[in-house]
């Protein structure tokens, strides 16, 4: 940690043993001049004599005087079950007094939990608070996808994290086979330390079964998950196609902590929609062969030692942002292919609306199988539900569609069966050394998957914006190219006109453009005009992103030093 330089380090050494600090550095073999951490002989006199109270005593007092004078923002300590009784309960005790995450690495997994050293203070300091949930929507009629999905879910390691909830949606025609492996599931898995474990898995079952239009499968999409704290709270949606690596979830965690929780925060975190554990294979409307932007597609304000180091280190693959998310208005044509669940097109629009991106990773941590692979229920054409022995599609249900569907039946795409790398530390499967880039400087692919750079990804969102609210949002004239403050971004007010609904507009970059834009939209007959007259007279600020200031520094990790730009 003290080599990523993205923190002040202070170890300190408590507890009964006799031995000196340098004596301690010395049979380790570390020297002070080569590793800037800064050590603390924090035991009390006489250590080795002392009971259990004196003991736990001391360790309380010297917390206290570590956290008067270092500030400390996360504390990380060894495996409780190593570690001596009233160093764990003093320690547990005085993090909890003070408000710090107090880390305990598992035993015997210090070389899986390296990641964490590339962690700033910002991001250790709320380790616990990202709380992860599992969302899975089961197939109709079969069960060997699901079952390979949850198996592979239990098989995953979950030392020092709290196993996520598991949620799955079943239809209404339940598989046999499903029902009863569901039956005897066990989630979280019971183990022999603790047989206790009270079930966190929840079914739930749909009860009509008439065909589902693209809109109300939407709407029971939305509707499958809530979030307690809309913050912290994440759901990971997964397909019975799945197959999850074992890592996924330090993986996530590492993401999570990194890009929302970091005291080095950026425009780009704040319009990350998600995380991807797979790279896709097609595009949106599936047409063509995906092909991931490599390392020489990074944007111009990278590190040059991104470039550097990746010469020797998995040549070419790297992380990027892409604005497509992964699984009463005018009739558009689809731009997502039918053969992808129908709440992807209606969040595409709100992404390309608020400019949106998900984050893919430059190594896959999940399979994707073919084998099983069904188009979704709602897209279903008349021939397929005859053959289901169930009502089929007419004309006047497709003609109520959201969207344009295609005259031709949906055709599933094979995806590329990745393989998830062999069993390995997270940092070691990572590029860079297992450092994650800024957000700013990835590689930034717009819907239709061509790779554009900043000021491109700023025009495409000031361009769409106005679009959705005329042909989507029932705005008209001025109203929908005109500019409007969002106070909060979870909420799509700004993108609609209601009626009797006050509507706030930004004034501030209208004094010298707007008259220029009003005259542009009234001397255009068609949308794209108008679109362009208020881009052209719109002045643009930016604004750089800064470490917070007047903030405790960390326990064990002091804020302060970085070298991120």
């Amino acid at each position: 940690m003290a080599k990523w330089d993205r923190n002040y380090v202070h170890m300190a050494f408590l507890g009964r043993d006799a031995l000196s600090v340098d004596d301690i550095l010395d049979v380790n073999g570390v020297s002070r001049g080569d590793c800037a951490v800064n050590f603390h002989d924090a035991r009390s006199d006489y250590s080795k004599y002392s009971i259990e109270r004196r003991a736990e005593v001391s360790v309380s007092g010297a917390m206290k005087h570590i956290n008067d004078f270092m500030h400390p923002q996360a504390i990380i300590m060894d495996d409780s079950e190593l570690e001596d009784a009233f160093f764990v309960r003093a320690m547990r005790y005085k993090a909890g007094e003070i408000g710090r995450a107090l880390i305990e690495i598992p035993a015997g997994r210090y070389e899986d939990f390296l990641w964490m050293t590339r962690l700033d203070s910002g991001s250790l300091s709320n380790w616990f608070k990202p709380t992860i949930e599992i969302l899975i929507h089961a197939p109709l009629r079969s069960s060997g996808g699901l079952v390979r999905l949850v198996r592979s879910l239990e098989d995953a390691e979950y030392a020092g994290f709290a196993v996520p909830r598991m949620i799955v949606e079943l239809p209404a025609d339940i598989d046999h086979f499903a029902k009863t492996f569901l039956k005897r599931l066990q989630w979280p898995r019971k183990t022999r330390h603790d047989t206790r474990t009270l079930s966190t898995l929840t079914l739930r079952r749909r009860v009509p079964s008439a065909h589902l239009s693209s809109e109300q499968a939407s709407i029971r999409f939305v509707e499958s998950f809530y979030p307690s704290v809309s913050e912290d709270t994440h759901v990971l949606v997964l397909s019975a196609q799945a197959e999850i690596s074992p890592l996924y979830l330090h993986y996530l965690h590492y993401v999570i902590l990194e890009y929302k929780y970091s005291s080095y925060t950026s425009t780009e975190a704040d319009r990350l929609l998600g995380v991807s554990l797979d790279i896709p294979t097609a595009f949106l409307n599936g047409s063509g062969r995906f092909a991931p932007p490599s390392i020489r597609d990074m944007r111009e304000n990278s590190s040059q030692s991104y470039l550097d180091e990746a010469k020797g280190d998995q040549p070419g693959s790297t992380p990027f942002l892409y604005q497509a998310p992964s699984a009463t208005a005018k009739r558009t044509k689809k731009l997502v292919s039918e053969a992808e669940p129908a709440w992807l097109e209606y969040l595409l629009e709100l992404t390309r609306a608020r400019g949106w991106t998900m984050l893919y990773p430059a190594t896959p941590f999940v399979t994707i199988h073919n084998e099983l692979s069904q188009i979704p229920e709602e897209y279903l054409r008349e021939s397929d539900r005859v053959q289901a022995s169930e009502e089929p599609k007419d004309a006047e249900r497709l003609a109520e569609e959201a969207f344009l569907l295609a005259d031709e039946p949906p055709v599933i795409v094979e995806h590329v069966e990745r393989e998830t790398p062999e069993a390995q530390p997270l940092q070691d499967m990572l590029p860079f050394k297992g450092d994650l880039p800024e957000l700013p400087q990835l590689p930034y692919l717009s819907y239709t998957g061509d790779i554009v750079n900043a000021t491109t990804q700023e025009d495409l969102i000031q361009d769409y914006a106005p679009v959705f609210r005329r042909t989507i949002g029932g705005c008209r004239g001025i109203d929908a190219a005109r500019k409007r403050i969002i106070s909060d971004p979870t909420r799509t007010d700004d993108l609609f006109c209601f009626p009797g609904v006050d509507i706030e507009f930004d004034m501030s970059i209208e004094e010298d453009g707007v008259e220029v834009a009003h005259d542009a939209i009234a001397a255009t007959a068609g949308p794209e005009g108008a679109v362009e007259g208020v881009r052209h007279g719109t002045s643009k600020a930016v604004v750089d992103s800064v470490p917070k200031n007047g903030e405790e520094a960390p326990v064990g990790v002091e804020a302060g030093k970085a070298e991120h730009e």
